[in-house]
């Protein structure tokens, strides 16, 4: 509808102006309606727009998950995520950390129902419930009271005994054949004293029982780390059975004598390394006051050739239950 000419509108009279405001009051009702018409369209279009793309989106939803559940029942996706969390526990060097990571292979969703990670996950599984075991024999050890005089003045004389068979162990590896068979009484007589000692006590026959349990679920342990270590590596390494020292003892390897000078278990341990080709005393020293950490072996060379002590444990072990001992393993390296 085109503009009016006010000028134009002034000039008509009466009659003819409220024609004009009749049609465009009815202009206005038609324009009004088609407005509302084209709207209503609009707006359906729109309505129906979102419900469509809501549709495609709930669609789309639902197809990532199910893709994401189909992955993760995926041969391969679970074989992967299997030998990734494996290989973080194999080289994972907090203790804490590790016995972590144990149970969670142990308790790993095997869904393609794998025979090697059903193996793996038993093996785990088992290392998980030792360590529950350990936990509480070692709780059960340090809830004695060791300062009660009774228990105190057993231990001492443990220790003495334990001292004596030190000193006719390392007096055996120089003496004459005629003096080895008193050395050897000697040494079972030290044994039995300790053993008589153990008995007469009921709290400290249950430590050294416990003990006993400890050390041998800390072996396998080290076993199964070292035999997946030996796996992994690439290099020609010769490494000894796992043992144990206390503070103020020594381990013989080949020619070396290594003594433990000082042990802490968050920090490791301080050795002195010597040699000795009697088996007796030592000729030259190595190293002294040297420290050993869980990840961080030491490692030494004498004559061309590279030796490394690993560090495996700390823990219960030996006569006495409630001193702690060093567990390591000596390696041999041939270099390439």
């Amino acid at each position: 509808m085109s503009r009016f000419d006010y000028d134009d509108l002034i000039q008509k009279q009466k009659d003819e102006l409220d024609k004009i405001k009749t049609a465009v009051e009815i202009y206005q009702s038609e324009d009004k309606y088609d407005f509302e018409r084209k709207k209503f369209k609009t707006e359906n279009f729109r309505f129906f727009s979102i419900a469509i793309l809501t549709a495609i989106i709930s669609l789309g939803s639902s197809y990532f998950i199910e893709s994401f559940k189909r992955d993760s029942n995926n041969y391969q996706s679970v074989i992967t995520n299997f030998d990734l969390l494996e290989r973080y526990y194999q080289t994972e060097k907090d203790k804490t950390t590790k016995d972590k990571l144990a149970c969670e292979l142990g308790d790993f969703r095997n869904t393609i129902k794998d025979t090697k990670i059903e193996n793996g996950k038993k093996k785990y599984d088992s290392i998980c419930k030792m360590l529950a075991g350990l936990h509480e024999q070692k709780e059960k050890i340090s809830n004695v009271d060791t300062n009660k005089p009774i228990i105190k003045n057993a231990l001492t004389e443990i220790d003495k005994n334990a001292e004596s068979i030190r000193n006719l162990q390392k007096k055996l590896l120089t003496a004459p054949t005629v003096e080895k068979n008193k050395l050897n009484e000697k040494i079972i007589e030290a044994n039995k004293n300790i053993e008589a000692i153990v008995n007469n006590i009921q709290e400290v026959k249950d430590a050294a029982r416990l003990t006993d349990n400890i050390e041998k679920s800390v072996r396998q342990e080290i076993k199964i780390n070292t035999e997946q270590q030996q796996e992994a590596s690439t290099k020609n390494i010769n490494k000894s059975e796992v043992t144990w020292f206390k503070i103020g003892y020594f381990l013989q390897f080949e020619n070396f004598r290594i003594t433990l000078q000082y042990l802490d278990k968050k920090l490791g341990i301080q050795v002195g390394i010597c040699t000795t080709n009697n088996g007796s005393d030592c000729e030259k020293t190595i190293l002294t006051k040297a420290w050993v950490e869980f990840d961080k072996p030491l490692g030494f060379t004498e004559n061309g050739k590279s030796y490394r002590i690993n560090l495996e444990a700390i823990d219960h072990a030996g006569k006495n239950p409630f001193t702690l001992a060093a567990y390591i393993t000596f390696e041999s390296i041939t270099n390439q």
